[in-house]
């Protein structure tokens, strides 16, 4: 996994380069790769028109040396020193604009807007100027990056939804000897991957996983939930839910092994052969009382999800029940489910209550959205970038339910499996897709290609590696081939 820095990190890092008098040389080594990423990401650089916009600082240091490699590589390259008197810069009559005007520094509002790039595509130098990784919501006037090339390391605040609509596709340089100290902030990367090998005396109950969900209005979230976890590898998936007509969900359904509430309520006794259960996809008003009942009997890993979320927000009781839970519990909201939970706690919803609500009931929090976040009660916070803005659909939750159910019942619950269940339902929203059919379609081909993934690690033009893949490059075959992605 990639670390996340804070800032005064960077800036005690920025201070022994000084001393060491190593400054220039790292200048040159970041133009030399900017330049390398440019030439061999936006097709042949012969003759094309660059603009570096050159700003105060080492950030303006870093567009001017990439600005002379262009130059050596061919390009027709102009350079422009950044002055409020001359903004916006324009950016018509060129193929490629290089953003290095401010750095991760800035902390006031901005005058005005910085660049206008017409119909030339933007490179940022580590962040888009303008950017506030202090603040979570970006003003208007920040450059929007088509590309962000991120230098030395990934940055607390780079990873937020705001930032990230800022930078587009961005990709990291990371250098050996900036780390975090305290590695506490961290992102999921493919080669994180785990997923346990098949073994010759495997058995279905060994990898068996149990969703609790569904009623009369909302059966499709249970049996959504309930085909993923099987299409992703569990080698059992039994469905209880408040079904009028479980015998024809079963002839429609035969993968899965459907039952009522009253098949669930006798079966009590048994659960502990499931290895993981799945509580809340469309369970609808009986929800207290079924996780009630799941918590009393049952042992093992529950992921909570949807309707199950809503009872703890509203229940006492199974509040006192969660916090008294001995076994692992992950709870999946998204940002309403969260509100609601919140608010049913007297909590705000913000990064120290969610930290301070984990740590209280000892559970782990997954938080829905791009990226995805997984708040652990140990302390780590893990982002997951791997989806894509068509996964927000109805029925993407209970898909990715179904994933984890399945991921956890395999490998056991850890934070790995968690992240790389999160990450494989991230990669069903490839090309084509549009919907969960299609999301649960791909699921076998994306378990297939999980020991091709988990041993690339991916390195681009530069020795710059992927963070967030969404923008121009990433659509075009050539660069959805040098990802190595599965579609």
């Amino acid at each position: 996994m990639i670390p996340l820095v804070d800032l005064s990190e960077v800036q005690i890092y920025d201070r022994s380069l000084a001393q060491s008098g190593r400054v220039e040389l790292v200048i040159e080594e970041v133009g030399f790769r900017v330049a390398s990423f440019i030439r061999s990401t936006f097709g042949p650089i012969y003759g094309k028109r660059i603009l570096a916009v050159i700003g105060r600082g080492n950030n303006g240091a870093d567009a001017k040396a990439a600005a002379k490699y262009l130059r050596r590589f061919g390009a027709v390259v102009e350079e422009v020193r950044f002055s409020w008197d001359d903004a916006p810069i324009s950016g018509e009559g060129y193929d490629l604009l290089v953003d290095g005007i401010f750095g991760t520094g800035i902390s006031r509002p901005l005058q005005g807007k910085l660049i206008d790039a017409h119909e030339a595509k933007v490179v940022s130098i580590d962040l888009p100027s303008g950017v506030n990784l202090l603040i979570e919501d970006q003003e208007e006037n920040c450059v929007r990056a088509d590309v962000t090339l991120i230098i030395g390391a990934l940055k607390l605040g780079q990873l937020g939804q705001a930032v990230i609509e800022k930078m587009g596709e961005a990709y990291l340089w990371h250098f050996d000897d900036l780390d975090s100290s305290h590695g506490n902030n961290l992102l999921f990367e493919a080669s994180d991957i785990v997923f346990r090998r098949e073994v010759m005396d495997e058995h279905k109950w060994k990898r068996a996983m149990h969703v609790v969900g569904g009623s009369k209005a909302t059966l499709g979230a249970a049996l959504l939930a309930g085909v993923a976890g099987f299409m992703a590898g569990a080698g059992l998936v039994r469905v209880s839910g408040n079904f009028e007509r479980p015998d024809v969900l079963q002839a429609a359904y035969p993968e899965l092994i459907v039952g009522d509430e009253a098949a669930f309520e006798r079966d009590l006794a048994t659960i502990n052969r499931f290895k993981a259960l799945v509580v809340g996809p469309g369970l609808g008003d009986r929800s207290e009382n079924l996780l009630k009942a799941v918590l009393r009997s049952y042992s093992g890993p529950i992921v909570i999800d949807a309707d199950g979320i809503n009872a703890i927000s509203t229940s006492k009781d199974l509040q006192v029940q969660v916090k008294s839970y001995e076994g692992p519990i992950l709870l999946t909201p998204h940002g309403g489910e969260v509100s609601r939970l919140f608010g049913g706690l007297d909590l705000e919803v913000n990064e120290e209550s969610i930290r301070s609500f984990v740590e209280d009931f000892g559970v782990d929090l997954l938080l829905k959205g791009f990226p995805t976040r997984i708040y652990s009660s140990d302390g780590r916070t893990i982002f997951v970038a791997a989806n894509r803005s068509n996964l927000s659909v109805a029925g993407s939750g209970d898909v990715l339910s179904g994933i984890l159910g399945s991921f956890i019942a395999r490998d056991g619950y850890s934070l790995d499996a968690v992240a790389s269940a999160t990450y494989i339902h991230g990669l069903t929203g490839g090309r084509g897709v549009t919907n969960p059919i299609s999301m649960i379609d791909a699921l076998p081909k994306l378990v297939d290609s999980i020991p091709s993934l988990s041993s690339r690690r991916v390195t681009l033009p530069g020795n710059f590696k992927p963070i967030v893949y969404r923008g121009p490059l990433v659509e075009m075959k050539d660069s959805a081939l040098s990802w190595r992605l599965p579609w």
